[in-house]
């Protein structure tokens, strides 16, 4: 923004220096690389925490709906017979459902963390290159 605007908009030119050194994100025992090529494989502990926390929500809001279902039906007297089936493979198609769409929201946080991590990896490499 050109300095007469600012001027005319009243802004102050913030001029920060936050002593940003990437040669002290080295963490020892932490590879930056690894790290992004996990998170663009899916491997891991945090995807495997993510996974069993996602089965664990779609496994419950499954049981949830299959009772009401259950319910519904028994108060119609609709206990068993096709009916029933259908709702079965209808909720079963529901689940896998859920169970695609959440893969793919992990699978494009992996690929935006991948992106973070090569990025620190990245300056750290320069970092060391100068020193």
């Amino acid at each position: 923004m050109g300095n007469w605007l600012q001027k005319a908009l009243g802004i102050n030119s913030l001029k920060m220096d936050f002593n940003y050194d990437p040669a002290h994100a080295n963490v020892p025992g932490m590879n930056f690389g690894n790290i992004a090529n996990q998170m663009l494989t899916g491997q891991g502990s945090y995807f495997d925490a993510q996974r069993q926390a996602g089965s664990q929500q779609i496994a419950d809001a499954s049981a949830n709906q299959l009772q009401q279902q259950n319910a519904m039906l028994a108060s119609r007297g609709l206990g068993g017979g096709g009916l029933r089936s259908l709702m079965d493979a209808t909720s079963a198609t529901q689940v896998g459902e859920q169970t695609s769409k959440f893969n793919l929201g992990l699978q494009q946080q992996g690929f935006q963390q991948a992106g973070t991590f090569a990025n620190l990896g990245l300056q750290q490499a320069m970092a060391n290159q100068q020193a």
